[in-house]
């Protein structure tokens, strides 16, 4: 819960602020990382050392939540990006093909072409 509400504050606090979401830039900040890591090592702590060492848990979560987000910022870390030759591809507009009629391929005779 904690990636969820560190990626759906942050986002919140952009739109919110008129900016663009850095959650969905990843040349920007390393964001949501670490907020997954940190839920991951509290939930390993839970699972493999003991339940009840909760608050022990959570404490380290924050801890290296924290620490990730320093060192991402201060060393300027940042997520691998799609190379500028590809990005086109990415940037197609979604479903595109949502807009044109959906039409069999001339000369088949399955059913009639939707209009």
């Amino acid at each position: 819960s904690g990636m969820f509400t560190a990626t759906l504050g942050g986002l919140s606090r952009d739109i919110l602020c008129q900016k663009p979401p850095r959650i969905l830039y990843a040349e920007k900040e390393v964001y949501a990382l670490p907020a997954f890591i940190g839920a991951m090592v509290t939930t390993a702590v839970l699972r493999f050392l003991g339940e009840n060492l909760v608050l022990e848990a959570v404490l380290l979560g924050i801890w290296i939540t924290i620490e990730m987000r320093i060192l991402a910022v201060n060393h300027g870390l940042r997520l691998p990006v799609l190379p500028e030759d590809l990005r086109k591809y990415a940037r197609s507009p979604a479903l595109s093909w949502a807009s044109e009629p959906l039409n069999p391929p001339p000369g088949s005779k399955l059913h009639a072409p939707i209009t």
